[in-house]
Formats: structure tokens, sequence, C-alpha cells
């Protein structure tokens, strides 16, 4: 039998919001993960977003992958979006 995997919940905003206080509060990379329960994982995850947008960068949530502006794999025919031409 397959090993169940452990569910993560998304973060929230508020949760990302206390992750960087604290970082900025104490420079303690654990106290702030601990603090908004989250990991550390979590932390670099977002840190350069923080960096780069402040408060304003932690509120996006950018999904990687098929749908930002990948033409993604058709899982029937294993062709990528544009691998047709389209009919003229």
């Amino acid at each position: 039998m397959a090993k169940q995997r452990i569910y993560y919940p998304r973060t929230t905003y508020s949760q990302r919001q206390t992750l960087f206080e604290t970082w900025e509060a104490t420079g303690d990379i654990k106290a702030a993960y601990e603090a908004a329960h989250t990991s550390r994982r979590t932390f670099y995850y977002w840190k350069g977003r923080f960096e780069e947008g402040g408060y304003e960068g932690l509120n996006r949530e950018e999904k990687a992958g098929a749908g930002q502006g990948d033409v993604g794999i058709d899982r029937n025919t294993g062709k990528s979006g544009g691998d047709e031409k389209e009919p003229s």
C-alpha cells in the first residue's frame, strides 16, 4: 500500500505577513517561521517576493507551470498546444 502524503494547506496572507514581520524584528528565520506556523521552506519560497515587492509582494499568489503563458501538454495526444497550426 502506498504511503499517504501529508497535506499542507497554502499559507494565508496573514501567515506570510507574520513571517516577515517577525523576521524583520528579530533577524531570526527559525523564530519567524515558528511564529507564523509555517516552514523554513515557506520562508525561502516567499523571501524573494518580499524583497522585491515588500508586503504587497506577499499578497500575490503565482502558480508555476501550465497556465502562466505556457501552452501546456495535451494528456490525450502528448503534444503541446503550440504544435499544431490552426486551419486557414
